[in-house]
């Protein structure tokens, strides 16, 4: 059985600017996916709960709700 892995508020963040990066170049969300290691539905969950351009710096909350709210 896998052991399910809990990404830092650090690691999404870059994750999602790696994601626009290569939404940029023309990329599938399938293949983008694939290139930063994860599931399409858990980059659509994270897009969806942090937005889709992250400009500030991550924050020690792990929530990016409550870091657009602060």
């Amino acid at each position: 059985m896998a052991v399910r892995k809990r990404h830092s508020s650090e690691e999404i963040v870059r994750k999602l600017r790696r994601a626009d990066e290569l939404t940029a170049e023309g990329k599938t969300g399938e293949e983008i996916a694939a290139e930063l290691r994860l599931s399409p539905a858990m980059l659509y969950n994270w897009r969806r709960a942090c937005g889709r351009r992250i400009a500030t710096p991550p924050r020690s909350s792990r929530s990016c709700a409550s870091r657009r709210a602060a």
